[in-house]
Parts: C-alpha cells; sequence; structure tokens
C-alpha cells in the first residue's frame, strides 16, 4: 500500500455515483475529514446525492457543505501518561490491587500471592506483559520464598509482607 491508495480507491468508488441518476442514489456516508474526500462528497451532493460525513466527537469538523454527522463512540479510556514512563497513575496502581486481594483473597498476608496468580488477575484487566511487570514493580515486592516460588506481597493496608 502507498500513501494515500485508500483514498484513491475510495475517490474512484465515488465517482461510480457521479453518473448514476439522482433516483437511483444510494446513501453515502464518509468516515474521514480528508481533504479530497470533502470535495468529491460536496461534487456528489451538488449532483442531487445524499452524502453525508460521520465523525467522532473528538474531531473538529471539516469546513464543508455536507451535513456532517457526530458519532459519540464510547471507548475506553486509557489512564493519563505522567512524563515518567515508568510512573504509573494512582487509579491504575489502586485497582490492580484491590483485584488482586479480591480474586485472591487475603491469604496473602504471610505467604505472598503466587507471582503467576497475580499476572493473571493483572491480563485479565486488560494489561499487557509490559504493564503487569510496571504495575508489580510500583505496588509489590516480588521475592522467592524459601521452596524457589517466586510469590508477590502487596505493600500498605493490613498486609505486613
Amino acid at each position: 500500500m502507498r500513501k494515500q491508495s485508500a483514498d484513491a480507491i475510495l475517490l474512484f468508488e465515488m465517482a461510480q455515483f457521479y453518473r448514476i441518476p439522482t433516483d437511483d442514489r444510494p446513501l453515502i456516508l464518509i468516515l474521514s475529514r480528508d481533504d479530497l474526500l470533502m470535495a468529491a462528497a460536496e461534487l456528489l451532493a451538488a449532483r442531487g446525492h445524499s452524502v453525508l460525513v460521520a465523525l467522532s466527537a473528538a474531531m473538529p469538523s471539516p469546513v464543508t457543505t455536507v451535513p456532517v454527522v457526530i458519532l459519540f463512540v464510547e471507548t475506553q479510556k486509557t489512564p493519563p501518561m505522567t512524563s515518567d514512563a515508568n510512573v504509573i497513575d494512582s487509579t491504575v496502581l489502586q485497582k490492580a490491587t484491590c483485584a488482586i486481594r479480591h480474586h485472591l483473597g487475603s491469604h496473602g498476608q504471610k505467604t505472598g500471592y503466587l507471582a503467576a496468580a497475580v499476572g493473571q488477575v493483572l491480563a485479565d484487566l486488560g494489561h499487557d506483559k509490559a504493564m503487569r511487570t510496571r504495575i508489580l514493580g510500583a505496588i509489590a515486592e516480588v521475592r522467592t520464598d524459601d521452596a524457589g516460588v517466586r510469590r508477590v506481597w502487596l505493600m500498605g493496608g493490613d498486609n505486613s509482607g
């Protein structure tokens, strides 16, 4: 694929509608702010076709004569990152700690939680491996117990670790 090749394909597809009589017209919905696509949409609208431009509420509306529909799409918000890539948002840490304690119980006070089980809880929350490592580094102490098993002790709360 070359830069703007998708736009070129869309323009060719839209060109088919230029000669179609307006009584056989489909509704043309454009999900882009691209200037060339806006110009093509305006041209088709001027010929009598039904054309709409749909955009996310977060995107600024283009200057156009074609009606613009704003789509309110609910997205999963990622916590704001700080300037230090190793510092994790406190809400992420709090949610992770609560989820670990909730899913794995309170047995971790003396014996710690199995590192693999903690990793699974964090994975279930949607964190990738890099983020799980960062979270563990920020909220927990990881040690190997006497039997050689990696365990996680949560700091704070009523854990004496």
